[in-house]
This record gives C-alpha cells, structure tokens and sequence, in this order.
C-alpha cells in the first residue's frame, strides 16, 4: 500500500493505492484511518471485499460508520453500475448528497465534490 497526497485549494486528500482487499469490516477501516491520519481518503472499489457491496449482511453500514464516528471523509472510486440492486443505487445516492461517503467514478470527481465544501 502506498499514499498519495493531493492538496487542492483548502482540502488534503489521501488517496491510497494498492491492488489489494484493505477492507474487510470495520476493524478494518480503524486500523487504515490510524495508518493513514488524514481526513479526506480516497479508496477504490477494488479495495473493499465483495461483502461491502451487498447490504444485506451489513458491511458497508459497518465500515462507513467507522469512518463517520472519526469525522473521516471517504470516497470510494469505481464502476457501480455491476451492482443493480436498487437498494445499493439507493444507498450511494443518499451517501453521494451527505459528501461524507462518495462513491464516484474517478478520483477528479471526488475533489471536485469536496472542493465545493
């Protein structure tokens, strides 16, 4: 794993590179955010175990609240559309208008978004 800083106008961003699962539950997410130390952190989907994507066992809801009870702003980079479940397209959506949880398709979007802060 390794970092990157993106400094744009009054927003750090760290986005973290590497190809492999970082996380898997909310443990998971502690133990990056410690690692890590930033408060903006971009992550693709990659990233996240395939349990993250379907809400039914909780995952994601695990995971994102980790990063909100650290005051932690994620956005999480990839392609949404393999997962046709209205509930997941819901749930990005409502993540999407808090910009706490992005979920976008590149990493320009995502500052874009947290620029307008």
């Amino acid at each position: 794993m390794t970092t990157k800083t993106i400094k744009s106008e009054n927003t750090i961003i760290t986005e973290i590179i590497s190809d492999q699962v970082l996380l898997k539950n909310g443990q998971d997410a502690i133990d990056l955010m410690s690692e890590v130390r930033s408060d903006h952190i971009v992550l693709y989907e990659h990233n996240f175990s395939n349990n993250f994507f379907d809400l039914s066992n909780l995952v994601a809801g695990e995971i994102l609240q980790k990063f909100t009870n650290y005051n932690i702003k994620i956005a999480i980079i990839g392609d949404f559309t393999k997962y046709p479940s209205k509930t997941f397209r819901d749930f990005r959506y409502e993540c999407n208008k808090t910009k706490d949880h992005l979920f976008v398709g590149t990493l320009e979007e995502a500052i874009k978004v947290w620029q307008s802060e």
